[in-house]
This record gives structure tokens, C-alpha cells and sequence, in this order.
């Protein structure tokens, strides 16, 4: 039997010692290109919070998440966030980039330019993500689109709906206009062909209803999302049953919730009031949702989430509508970062708000209460809800109306958990993207929202807002101020003001 050198052989154990204690018990070192240190994970998904971890951010998606001090990596950049908290970045799901002029207008060029300078605005919000509910300057929104992915501009990303569709007396000059089938299968066709994520349907007018529900269905054919306009005459009900993806205003459940809606669609469809501009329309709406029933609420908004039809906010519009006092606060001092052509017709339209009459101001409180009661009642049914402004030009400002946003749909009694699963994750899981966003989780894109507060406590606002990741590039508040002062210079130099 052969003998072996005893000491050959211990010194090999403890080699063989060595190496499997660093296997196991060293830290291996891992590098990547941002870090965040000691940082407070918000779980959206959850409602929780994850407290001191390191975030390793490789290649603009979240590579490995780990107890503070507890693993040897390094970044390129490391940034230290003790005290700070790191959730998804939020999503608006109601905006717009239009021109509102046909493309042969002198101020055509001006207003384009006035568009692409929302794109950095809802970047310095913490807005990572936006669906857009209608345009007319869809070539440039994929030009941006494409140079956004790229990184040679500062945007968001951006879900495109196209132009909208509408009757054949269509109230936007840039609609697709709808008479009979043939015009149904038609624009269904021409969206196709424009590469659009979703559909935008405008149901005022004299579109007919059995075209509204022909164009659900091949929307839903085509494997694209369907948004639907607000309107007393369609039931968001029905609509959901026929395929609706989403009612693009919480506003257009409230209408219905009564017993006898189905006689007052009929005097409404026989007097011919199918818009806002006809003289009786306010004093309809007005009459349906003093009759809301909370009971027929909670039954619809339960079987539009058993169909997947999500409801869009949109609230804090009527909110802040009710006392034009807040005007000044909430609409207009967020202008200075926008051009001179934004802030004009933004100021003018506001400016006719706060000249309403009695009628018009009792109509605008009714359909606030009819919001908060809806708000009131989601917590109690499945119902899935995502956060939209209706921002853009002609409406109001991006940016800081996201944080209004929140604040409106917290005081209608959503806890922040709520609102904050709302504003992030909801909207990945309906733009069928929760697979890489939505989420601060190992492996979805570094689109994120860094604050100064938690915000399972303290809703986010403008002053929390810490720092913002969008696909892994890091924007610190001198960033964020940097981009808001330019904008602001820019625009002041151009109004000349």
C-alpha cells in the first residue's frame, strides 16, 4: 500500500480550507455602472417597505439588491442615500403633445418646438413613463420617441395613441373621421399602419354606437388598447363589456350609477344632446349624477375589472376647478416652463373658467363630488385604477400637476399605498410591461423616483423629490434644477418677458 506525505496532505486541506471559506464566506466583488447606497426600498406591489439596501444599476436595468454593507460592490457612480427612499417611477396615462393646428399654421414649427420641451419637464418630475390620449403631430412624437431611446434627447417613454377617431362631424380638425363600417375598418387600418400602442375614441358627436362597438372590437382584434372618451350617452358599462381597455376619465362612470339611466339616454339621443355645446347637456349631467347610487356604483366598477377595463384619473382638473382661486397656485405658475404659445392658450381657457356662471360652477361641483364619491368607493371593489393629468398643450401644464394629482386622489380617501400602486405598477401591468417596469426589482429597468421622504407616509411632492433614474442615468437635484431653470430661461427669453 502506497504511503503518503502527511504534511503534503495537510497543507492541501488547509488550501482546500481556504478556498471553500472565500467561496462562502468572502464577499465577491461585483461592479456596475450606478449605485445606491443605504437606501429605503418602496414595494409598490406590496404596500412596504424595504429598509437599507444597496441598489446595483448595470446597463440601465436593476442588477442586484442587497442589505446595506452585506455584499462588496462598486459603481462607476455611487450615490450615497442614506435616509432616502427609491420607488418606481411614475407613469401619467392621460397626456397630450398636439399643436392644435393644422400643419400648414405660420405657428406650426414654434408649437412643435413647445411639445419636444415637455419631454425633459416630465423628466424633472418624476414622470418616466406617459400615454399619450390623442395628437396630431405623431411623426415627431415617433421622431422623439426613437431619439429618447437612444439617449440623444431627455424624455420619457412614450405610448402613443395617434389622432383620434370621432364622427363624421368630428369637433378636432385632425381626427379620424367615422360615417359607416367601411370608415370603421378604415381608420382601425391607418392607426395600424402608424405603429400606435392604443386607440382613442371620441364618442361626441353623431358617432354612431354600433360603430363605437365595431371599432372596440377590431381594436382588440389588432392586439392594441382602446381608450374611451367620457360621454352620457355610452354607458362605461357596456362599453367595458364590449372590450374597452380603458374609460380615459374616472368622470365617466358617474353619470350612470342611477336606475333610470337608460330613459334619460333616450330623451337625451331624441332632443339630439350628444355634446357638451348643446344648451341642455350640463343641466342632463347635472340630473344624472345628483341620482348616483353608490350601490350600482360598486356593481359596475366591479364587473369592469372582471372584463380588465381600467378607469384613468384625470381628477384634479375638476378639483382645482371649483375654486378659481387656486388657479394662480395650481395652473398657472407651473407655466413658466413652458413656451409663450402653451402658456397663452393654457391661461386663456382658465381664465373663462373663473368667469363661469352659477349653472356652469354648480355643473363643475357636481361632477367633483361625483369623482370623490367614485374615489371613495375603489378601495372597496377590484377596480383598477391609473393616474393621468390630461397634460399637454391646451390643458395644463406637465409636471408639477402630477403631484396635484396625487393630492386630489388622496383627499378623496385612497390611502398612499393605493395611490402610489396606482401611479406605478398598475399602469406597467396595463401597458403589458410589468415583466421589465413598475417595479424596483432585480432585472426591470432602472426608470426610478428617489425621495426625500417615505412615501407610504408623505405622498410624493415637487419638494421630496430627491433624484430621479431614468434608464440608469442618474439626474440629482442640480440636474433637475438645472433642466427646470433652462426651460424656464429659454421660454422667458422667447415671450420676452
Amino acid at each position: 500500500m502506497e504511503k503518503h506525505n502527511i504534511s503534503a496532505i495537510g497543507s492541501a486541506l488547509v488550501y482546500m480550507a481556504v478556498i471553500l471559506g472565500c467561496f462562502y464566506g468572502c464577499k465577491q466583488e461585483e461592479t456596475g455602472d450606478l449605485l445606491l447606497r443605504d437606501i429605503h426600498v418602496v414595494n409598490v406591489i406590496r404596500g412596504e417597505l424595504i429598509e437599507s439596501q444597496d441598489v446595483l444599476i448595470v446597463d440601465g436595468r436593476i442588477k442586484r439588491i442587497i442589505p446595506h454593507g452585506q455584499g462588496n460592490i462598486t459603481a462607476n457612480l455611487e450615490i450615497k442615500a442614506t435616509g432616502k427612499y427609491v420607488m418606481p417611477g411614475f407613469w401619467d396615462m392621460h397626456v397630450h403633445f398636439r399643436t392644435r393646428k393644422l400643419e400648414r399654421d405660420s405657428f406650426s414649427s414654434q408649437l412643435l418646438e413647445e411639445n419636444k420641451d415637455l419631454l425633459p419637464l416630465y423628466v424633472a418630475n418624476g414622470v418616466t413613463s406617459v400615454y399619450d390620449m390623442g395628437t396630431d403631430i405623431i411623426d415627431s412624437l415617433r421622431l422623439w420617441r426613437d431619439q429618447i431611446h437612444s439617449g440623444k434627447i431627455i424624455g420619457p417613454n412614450i405610448y402613443l395613441t395617434g389622432p383620434k377617431i370621432e364622427g363624421s362631424k368630428a369637433i378636432f380638425a385632425s381626427s379620424i373621421k367615422i360615417g359607416d363600417r367601411d370608415d370603421v375598418k378604415n381608420a382601425i387600418a391607418q392607426l395600424t399602419e402608424m405603429e400606435v400602442d392604443g386607440v382613442k375614441i371620441m364618442g361626441a358627436g353623431d358617432l354612431e354606437v354600433e360603430n363605437y362597438y365595431e371599432l372596440l372590437k377590431l381594436v382588440k382584434k389588432q392586439g392594441l388598447q382602446s381608450f374611451s372618451h367620457d360621454l352620457e350617452i355610452l354607458s362605461a358599462e357596456e362599453s367595458s363589456n364590449q372590450g374597452l381597455s380603458a374609460l380615459a376619465h374616472l368622470r365617466g362612470i358617474i353619470h350612470e350609477c342611477f336606475e333610470e339611466y337608460d330613459s334619460v339616454v333616450a330623451q337625451m339621443n331624441t332632443k339630439g344632446v350628444r355634446t357638451p355645446f348643446h344648451p341642455e347637456y350640463n343641466s342632463y349631467v347635472d340630473f344624472m349624477i345628483s341620482r348616483l347610487d353608490t350601490t350600482i356604483l360598486r356593481n359596475k366598477l366591479d364587473k369592469m375589472a372582471l372584463n380588465g377595463t381600467a378607469l384613468i384619473s384625470t381628477v384634479h382638473y375638476n378639483a382645482y376647478r371649483t375654486t378659481p382661486s387656486s388657479y394662480e397656485n395650481v395652473f398657472f405658475k407651473p407655466l413658466r416652463y413652458v413656451g409663450p404659445l402653451f402658456r397663452r392658450d393654457v391661461k386663456a381657457r382658465y381664465e373663462r373658467f373663473g368667469k363661469a356662471s352659477a349653472q356652469q360652477m354648480d355643473y363643475i361641483k357636481q361632477v367633483h363630488q361625483g369623482n370623490t364619491q367614485v374615489l371613495n368607493m375603489l378601495p372597496k371593489t377590484s377596480a383598477i385604477l391609473l393616474v393621468g393629468t390630461d397634460a399637454g398643450f391646451g390643458n395644463r401644464a406637465p409636471g408639477t400637476g402630477y403631484f396635484r394629482e396625487l393630492e386630489v386622489l388622496a383627499s378623496g380617501g385612497l390611502s398612499n399605498a393605493y395611490i402610489l400602486k396606482a401611479a406605478t405598477w398598475n399602469a406597467a401591468r396595463f401597458a403589458g410591461m410589468s415583466e421589465s417596469e413598475g417595479a424596483v426589482d432585480i432585472g426591470k429597468k432602472a426608470d426610478l423616483v428617489l425621495l426625500e421622504k417615505n412615501p407610504l407616509g408623505h405622498l410624493p411632492t415637487e419638494e421630496t423629490l430627491w433624484g430621479v433614474i431614468r434608464n440608469g442615468e442618474w439626474f440629482g437635484e442640480d440636474r433637475l434644477q438645472g433642466i427646470l431653470k433652462s426651460l424656464e430661461e429659454k421660454h422667458d427669453k422667447n415671450s420676452g418677458n
